[in-house]
């Protein structure tokens, strides 16, 4: 087995551009996790289902992505929120996964890695999830909205990134998007993902010429 190991995550989905990134991991016979929000799954249950089926994860986003941004509800860091707050965030998620898939997720990651209080560590840990932050973030969230070349290259340097630093045979996590469920409109922040799908072939490449296994948040193969 390879000392070297990489998740390659996609977060706020199920949406437009899930089924396109679920044709090219299944091309290149890689597994990855999907970190979705509650209410994007309860609007696309067969997607959410055939992520599963095709064997990859599902992880806990919360349920309406919280953020201190213009109208997010509830609005604010998700982990400084009240206990009340995050645990129904949580809960909420896991019931429309369950419901969606028949799988309980065993991974959590706040809205824009907002997962650091002990409340939130405490609330993940006893539902029996882990929190999985990143090593490696694409950028993609912020990407234009059409094709970009440029943009396409920024999320490859950041995957070279992660290679250069897992060289030492440090397990890298790598944060991309198949979809938006941020509150900004629009026009403040596109929730085109074409670029992320673009790019996702050589972000594989990457990986795979450089030795890397695909695994789960945790570091193991599947």
């Amino acid at each position: 087995m390879s000392s070297r190991t990489v998740a390659l995550t996609f977060d706020d989905g199920p949406g437009p551009h899930t089924a396109e990134v679920l044709a090219i991991l299944a091309e290149h016979d890689v597994r990855a996790t999907f970190f979705v929000t509650g209410a994007h799954v309860r609007a696309n249950l067969a997607l959410a289902a055939q992520v599963v089926a095709e064997g990859h994860l599902l992880g806990n986003h919360t349920y309406t992505h919280p953020q201190d941004v213009p109208g997010s509800r509830p609005r604010g860091h998700f982990d400084l929120l009240p206990a009340h707050q995050q645990a129904s965030q949580i809960d909420t998620t896991t019931e429309q996964i369950v419901e969606a898939t028949g799988v309980a997720p065993r991974y959590f990651r706040g809205p824009g890695g907002h997962h650091f209080s002990v409340l939130t560590s405490e609330l993940v840990r006893a539902r029996g999830m882990a929190v999985a932050h990143w090593t490696a973030d694409s950028g993609d969230w912020n990407a234009p909205a059409q094709l970009s070349t440029d943009f396409q290259e920024s999320i490859l340097d950041a995957a070279r990134g992660a290679v250069a630093a897992g060289s030492s045979g440090s397990h890298q996590m790598m944060l991309m998007h198949d979809a938006k469920a941020s509150a900004e409109s629009e026009d403040d922040l596109s929730s085109f993902r074409g670029n992320t799908v673009a790019a996702l072939p050589a972000v594989i490449e990457i990986f795979g010429a450089a030795g890397y296994a695909f695994t789960d948040p945790a570091g193991a193969v599947r």
